[in-house]
């Protein structure tokens, strides 16, 4: 739906919660409308009259046109909303955002919501349905969210990349580090100790992903922790707990069907809140929060730089599974030191975050020489099996990167939709090869300055000789 208004730009990158029972209301005041606006420094008349239009134009699609609007169009705004009962949430974006690109965002933030939160549902539980308390809890929740939207100013357009760490590829035996992060997660499922209650675990290396059991929603929301809290080089100076809500076909894949049924059957009343709902009734936790399940959530810096995220059984009493964490690693002090020390000297060396001329090989970088910058070329790769995406430095032309970003996002929908696995294309920016093989998409862009003659060739060497990235 289209709003032509020449005063919405200052709508743009908001995102605001809203109760769309109180704008009914008359004595309902701004307080009781408004739930969460971000960022928080907006006039405060500019807020209400954000939510006051989109709610204005949500509630005209709803009953005149039977269909709620998602996408709200405006001269030089877009938003998407998503309504869970009697809140809604909307997350704004510039003009030139597709309408994809927004849904996708605001489904994004909504399924963060769960992970951390559960449901709108708890937290009216939690505060006992007090309008004030429920406010405190919406906030509190919302809050947890800011890293997840602010990230969206920063990914290329619909991709929302994982930041997994990046390797150079002039380091020999770079898949040395996965090995030995995924023997040290498989110490913490062996021990008996720990095995029982433990769902999965996951390493980090300077707030980026080295290893993970996890699904990449949920390793994506737990990065976004360790990025609020941030970490320290000395292990167990800081811990984190959280309890958070993670998916049963999830926790299917993480422990099996049988020994999660095994696993939920356990119950420690001081890890089990009781609920009332709104007529004053108990009510159990699974009736708020459908087709999740509440786990505990313990992140643990290491030495080096490393955090440790363990997920486990919310029935499990804290202090005797902290106890039996603290000793295994104790007890693998030295696996975790050599662990740290490699991922310290690939990082060391690591030089792929260059914006890489097309002329400089292998040799070249290992001896640091470099060739003119202004023939430099920018790529992306995209993964659907991991979420893994990289992608390189803009290009010295801000028009030419822009154009980039547009292209892989076309050429992203179009291998969705089509049997194409291969695109060549050009443009006054620059030319472009585009290649789908196994599961991962690669995009290549090279400078207007190049001849677009033996693209495929050109992309195929570099890619495979910088990035070890190898096209058939």
């Amino acid at each position: 739906m289209h709003l032509d208004t020449e005063q919405d730009s200052f709508l743009s990158r908001m995102f605001m919660i809203f109760d769309e029972e109180s704008l009914s209301k008359e004595s309902a005041g701004v307080e009781d409308i408004i739930m969460f606006f971000h960022p928080s420094h907006v006039d405060r008349m500019k807020q209400i009259q954000a939510v006051m239009i989109t709610a204005g134009m949500i509630g005209y699609s709803t009953n005149f046109t039977q269909s709620p609007m998602t996408i709200l169009e405006m001269t030089r705004t877009k938003a998407a909303s998503i309504g869970v009962g009697k809140y809604i949430m909307v997350l704004t974006g510039s003009g030139g955002d597709s309408n994809e690109l927004l849904e996708n965002q605001i489904h994004l933030v909504w399924n963060a919501f769960q992970f951390y939160n559960g449901s709108f549902d708890r937290l009216l539980a939690i505060a006992k349905y007090d309008p004030i308390q429920v406010k405190r809890e919406i906030i509190k929740a919302a809050t947890n969210l800011i890293p997840v939207i602010d990230n969206f100013h920063t990914s290329p357009l619909k991709f929302t990349p994982m930041p997994y760490m990046e390797l150079d590829p002039i380091h020999e035996n770079t898949s040395s580090h996965f090995v030995m992060a995924w023997e040290f997660l498989n110490v913490f499922q062996e021990n008996q100790d720990i095995s029982d209650s433990l769902f999965g675990g996951a390493l980090f290396y300077n707030n980026k992903v080295v290893c993970t059991k996890f699904n990449v929603s949920s390793t994506r929301w737990i990065v976004n922790l360790i990025d609020s809290t941030g970490n320290t080089e000395e292990y167990g100076l800081k811990r984190q707990y959280y309890i958070a809500y993670e998916t049963i076909d999830s926790l299917v894949n993480l422990v099996g069907a049988e020994k999660l049924e095994e696993m939920l059957s356990m119950k420690n009343e001081e890890n089990n809140p009781e609920y009332i709902n709104d007529e004053g009734e108990q009510i159990e936790e699974t009736e708020l929060v459908p087709g999740r399940v509440r786990v505990n959530l313990c992140i643990i810096s290491l030495q080096f730089g490393m955090s440790l995220a363990l997920m486990y059984n919310s029935s499990s009493k804290d202090d005797t599974f902290i106890k039996s964490v603290d000793k295994v690693i104790r007890d693998n002090s030295e696996l975790c030191k050599n662990l740290g020390e490699l991922l310290q000297s690939v990082i060391a060396s690591d030089l792929s975050l260059e914006c890489i001329p097309l002329t400089n090989s292998r040799e070249d970088r290992k001896q640091g020489r470099f060739a003119d910058s202004s023939n430099c070329y920018n790529f992306f790769t995209f993964n659907e099996l991991t979420d893994m995406q990289m992608k390189s430095l803009e290009l010295n032309n801000k028009e030419a990167d822009e154009n980039f970003d547009m292209t892989i996002n076309w050429a992203h929908d179009l291998f969705r939709q089509r049997p194409t696995t291969k695109l060549i294309l050009r443009n006054h920016t620059g030319s472009f090869y585009c290649r789908k093989q196994f599961g991962k998409e690669v995009f290549f862009q090279r400078d207007s300055s190049i001849p677009f003659d033996n693209i495929e060739e050109d992309a195929k060497t570099t890619l495979s000789n910088d990035h070890n990235i190898n096209l058939i």
